[in-house]
């Protein structure tokens, strides 16, 4: 291989190099936005859950009561 060869061989690596750099950086980005949106869904749950939860426990109560007022009629 003479001198002209390895600066191509040399230049052309360097550009490869650069190219996957960028493409790294691209989907680092794009893996961070996963990131988020994974974080924003797990709060979401989390907030749904703990709703759900409310409900039933309110249900619960009012089942409870209604229960209790119709057992007091009887």
């Amino acid at each position: 291989m003479d001198e002209q060869e390895a600066k191509k061989e040399i230049a052309q690596a360097k550009e490869e190099l650069l190219e996957a750099k960028t493409k790294l950086k691209e989907l680092n980005a794009k893996l961070k936005d996963l990131w988020d949106v994974m974080e924003k869904i797990e709060a979401a749950q989390d907030r749904l859950q703990k709703v759900e939860e409310k409900l039933f426990r309110e249900e619960f109560t009012k089942k409870s009561s209604f229960d209790r007022i119709n057992n007091d009629k009887e």
